[in-house]
């Protein structure tokens, strides 16, 4: 974070807060789901964006499906 200090960067305790958010919903997903590495990147992307994805299959889902994550 230091190669933006001072060009409106997020202040530190803010930036280690969504840091600490972050790893505790891919702690959360990862005891749950197993081998889904790509899911979840993709899932914790789309609750920080606020928005939608579209996944492919796997063996426990229809061939293609929209999520929404409001």
């Amino acid at each position: 974070m230091d190669n933006f200090k001072g060009k409106n960067a997020i202040p530190q305790e803010e930036f280690s807060f969504a840091q600490s958010v972050i790893a505790k919903l891919g702690d959360y997903f990862s005891n749950r789901v197993v081998g889904q590495e790509e899911l979840k990147k993709s899932l914790i992307t789309a609750v920080v964006a606020d928005g939608h994805i579209l996944r492919r299959s796997s063996a426990l889902f229809s061939p293609i499906s929209c999520c929404s994550t409001r």
